[in-house]
């Protein structure tokens, strides 16, 4: 067995229950990040909001949740993924104001269609009754190019810390030998 054999798991049956329950298992713990996975962008109802894993109370409470069963909000041919969040809360609008979209092709079910990339957003209406489900589906759309370049400009890369880090490292350097030497100097001067 040569050295890079043995460090490469094995593989085991991914059908069996004790495997498809750990699989299971790792799958919503990678998702259980607390953390945003997203964000959609209604510029007709002026929204731009984080996406959450799950759509449990906790996540719709903060913004959009991911519906679980649906696509990842990734994109690509033939995914439909569903976000879901409150039409209003107290405290933020999320999807107060999605009834104001204009109305596109009628809404049959929620399927996968082939070589299509859609989003549904769900909200509960009318507004405070919420007896009824509001769907709005559309297709995934390229950001046009001020959009990219607003997100490029935005957005966070860690080599950007790690630089600054370096620099604030060299400053704080330079100011201790400054100290230091302006320390021996006094030493120096009163012996």
């Amino acid at each position: 067995m040569t050295s890079t054999q043995a460090t490469q798991p094995v593989l085991k049956d991914p059908y069996s229950e004790e495997q498809k329950k750990a699989g299971r298992a790792e799958y919503a713990r990678m998702l259980e990040v607390r953390e945003q996975i997203g964000h959609v962008m209604i510029p007709k109802i002026n929204q731009d909001l984080p996406i959450y894993a799950g759509s449990g109370e906790d996540n719709l409470q903060r913004g959009v949740g991911h519906l679980e069963g649906t696509s990842l909000p990734i994109g690509g041919p033939s995914t439909h993924a569903v976000l879901t969040a409150h039409r209003g809360l107290p405290t933020a609008r999320l999807f107060t104001d999605l009834d104001k979209m204009r109305r596109g092709d009628r809404f049959d079910e929620l399927c996968l269609v082939p070589d299509k990339d859609y989003v549904t957003l769900l909200t509960c209406t009318p507004y405070m009754i919420n007896s009824h489900r509001l769907l709005v589906r559309g297709v995934r759309v390229p950001l046009t190019s001020r959009q990219a370049k607003k997100e490029s400009l935005t957005a966070v890369r860690p080599y950007q810390y790690y630089r600054w880090l370096v620099y604030l490292a060299i400053a704080v350097l330079i100011i201790l030998v400054m100290i230091v030497a302006k320390y021996y100097q006094k030493t120096n001067k009163s012996s």
